[in-house]
């Protein structure tokens, strides 16, 4: 064959163009002296020919084109000092070189950046890179990068493709972005969104959304070793008007200020959401996704596409992934009730009107320019606390199943845990984790944890009446109409006998 490497046989031994020629430090040129200077070109002309043959190697990674275009830029820029250069492409005998392709791609809410794309030329390594899209089947659109090279360069062929997945993995221009689940997400700006100080909300709404959701993302590593999860499926049922579109955008302030990536998407975008997820979902911090109008997937009409949408969200919490999945509803009376189920939904919060306390401190803040107080709970140590006052909190929780009654003693738990750190940040500096997994439940958290549970609780329960009653009518119906069949077919058949 003709590309087998020659052998010069010296003393019994084969030596080729691989084994037989290695670098040194000493500034003269060695052979074996039984070797003559003829067969010592040959072996170095063998070894020329193979260090000339053309390397190939094809990288796919699991990351959206512009992601892996900008962590290119970078991978080039770290290892050569340039961004390649791309070489002008001849379109006909007479028609001009057209110029080298850049792309300006989008790396942040109002930030750009100029990166090469296509034909990539770098000469150091006399490569070509070519760099473009695919479709995976489970990750959507990604990029792709062809590398074309001689073996002599080999090795820093593939540290330049192995630098350019440790560039997606710690420079993604997505990663800790709230961004759009298509496939070329954009960018969503939420550092002005809204201003979390002009925020009011009921008592039980804002404990809520401190433990449940903005804990999980502020300190994930307390939560953790508190023995509590991460993962959380939180359903935000409001009307018109009630703050749901404000607490989205506070959330993803905070989630943002983390390090946290947020994936809003429509229910119709929900499997490019989880794509998302799977790609920029980090194993330290809770991804979060926000799935608007949820009711259009998770409707009681569609049993199928309930059990799809709930084998998507399995899919996005899989174990070293931890998701926040977050949704909104107007029509909380649509949904399907195996899908409002303790458990399967761990936070349900119901955006009502104000009481006397929300509706106070918004007027004292509107018109009498006060700083918003937001309110206190419990012993500000949360060490120590009187006897549980159990009358209180069976009465909180009357009604209640066991899964639900376990799911208040969970919410009790990170209630507890919030003000504890809360306190912690405001009085000890440097605390640490093993600070502030020392809290106790008090009464007051067991009994605010079951009136937050009150409304999925009531709304679980009156989608299975309404869906008894529409299954009883159904079947009533269908009696009905049977028993008007039967009769008239034998009545038909008196006739006929007739």
């Amino acid at each position: 064959m003709a590309n087998e490497p020659k052998a010069i046989i010296i003393d019994g031994k084969p030596i080729t163009a691989q084994n037989g020629i290695q670098d040194w430090e000493q500034s003269y040129i060695a052979k074996p002296a039984p070797m003559s200077n003829e067969q010592g070109l040959e072996l170095f002309q063998e070894k020329i020919r193979i260090e000339k043959e053309e390397f190939k190697q094809v990288r796919q990674y699991y990351y959206r084109p512009w992601d892996g275009a900008h962590a290119t830029k970078l991978a080039l820029l770290t290892m050569f000092n340039h961004e390649g250069f791309q070489r002008p492409q001849q379109q006909g005998i007479f028609s001009p070189p057209t110029p080298a392709t850049n792309i300006v791609i989008q790396t942040g809410p109002n930030q750009s950046s100029t990166v090469p794309w296509g034909e990539i030329y770098i000469p150091e390594i006399k490569a070509t890179l070519y760099t473009g899209a695919g479709r995976h089947e489970k990750h959507g659109i990604i990029y792709e990068v062809s590398l074309i090279s001689q073996k002599r360069f080999e090795p820093q062929a593939l540290e330049l493709l192995e630098l350019i997945q440790k560039m997606l993995q710690e420079n993604s221009i997505y990663r800790g972005r709230t961004i759009t689940a298509k496939d070329e997400p954009e960018f969503i700006d939420t550092d002005k969104a809204v201003n979390p100080d002009l925020l009011v909300f009921r008592r039980e709404t804002e404990r809520t959304l401190k433990a449940e959701l903005f804990l999980r993302v502020r300190h994930p590593e307390v939560v953790r070793a508190a023995g509590l999860s991460i993962t959380n499926n939180c359903l935000l049922s409001a009307d018109f008007g009630t703050g749901k579109s404000s607490i989205i955008a506070w959330l993803c302030q905070v989630a943002n200020q983390h390090d946290c990536t947020v994936i809003q998407a429509t229910a119709s975008e929900i499997v490019s959401g989880k794509q998302l997820v799977n790609m920029y979902g980090e194993d330290r911090r809770p991804s979060v996704l926000i799935v608007e109008d949820v009711e259009i997937a998770a409707s009681s009409s569609d049993r199928q596409r309930v059990s799809d949408l709930l084998e998507q969200f399995d899919g996005m919490q899989s174990k070293g992934r931890p998701t926040m999945v977050i949704m909104t509803t107007n029509y909380p009376e649509k949904i399907d009730p195996g899908f409002l189920r303790a458990g399967r939904i761990h936070t349900f919060m119901e955006l009502g009107d104000f009481d006397l306390d929300s509706f106070t401190r918004l007027v004292k803040m509107k018109v009498e320019h006060e700083d918003i107080t937001r309110p206190w709970f419990g012993d500000p140590s949360n060490k120590t606390h009187p006897a549980l006052d159990y009358n209180a909190i069976y009465e909180a929780c009357a009604g209640y199943s066991p899964a639900y009654m376990n799911q208040v003693i969970d919410k009790a738990r990170i209630l507890a845990l919030s003000n504890r750190v809360d306190w912690l940040e405001d009085n000890i500096p440097g605390w640490q984790v093993e600070d502030a997994i020392e809290f106790t439940v008090s009464t007051e958290d067991l009994v605010d944890a079951a009136l937050a549970m009150r409304a999925q609780w009531t709304q679980q329960k009156q989608n299975s009446e309404d869906q008894r009653n529409e299954v009883t009518f159904e079947k009533s119906f269908r009696t009905l109409v049977s028993d008007v069949v039967d009769n008239s077919l034998e009545h038909a058949e008196l006739s006929c006998n007739r």
